[in-house]
């Protein structure tokens, strides 16, 4: 939990490979770790698990022009699609999006139902896709990251990936 970091210690190490990678203040070192470890791609794909009931299997992030891309325009919407695999029949379950900030404050929380309750049914197996769009002006410029999860909500977790890092920049100005 980067935040709970960020905000009970006054001092942190990053060890990478057994080795020192950095040691300093919390702020600077939760940065590090997150540079390093966040994917590099507006596309991240997950490998399938068929011991899972139902996990995620691609997640991608697309600027407004509907092109793959983690920097986004602070004016401008953007989309995120995922990409799930139902192994078994499986009720009750949804597939929702966060994004947080950097000390872990949910920003945005959406889940497939919001739209269309009908997906609280039974979801057969195979290959299913839902995303959802933001809006732009809705988050200010900084970065963030992106969370998507399978779950019965208060029940069980099936997946949770923390997928991507994102950044809303007010400098950049796409057509």
């Amino acid at each position: 939990n980067m935040g709970a970091i960020r905000k009970l210690c006054s001092r942190a190490i990053l060890l990478q490979g057994g080795r020192l990678a950095a040691d300093g203040a919390p702020e600077a070192t939760v940065r590090k770790y997150l540079e390093d470890t966040s994917e590099k791609s507006a596309i991240v794909v997950y490998p399938e698990d068929p011991a899972k009931d139902i996990q995620v299997r691609r997640v991608t992030l697309l600027d407004h022009q509907g092109k793959p891309s983690l920097r986004l325009d602070q004016l401008k919407p953007f989309r995120v699609e995922v990409e799930y695999l139902v192994h078994r029949p499986i009720s009750g379950v949804v597939v929702s999006c966060s994004i947080v900030t950097q000390l872990d404050e949910s920003l945005i929380a959406t889940a497939d139902h919001d739209l269309d309750r009908s997906r609280l049914g039974t979801r057969a197996p195979g290959t299913h896709r839902t995303g959802v769009e933001i809006p732009g002006h809705l988050l200010n410029s900084g970065t963030f990251s992106l969370v998507v999860g399978i779950s019965i909500p208060g029940k069980v977790i099936y997946d949770r990936r923390e997928a991507l890092v994102l950044r809303r920049d007010d400098r950049l100005r796409s057509a």
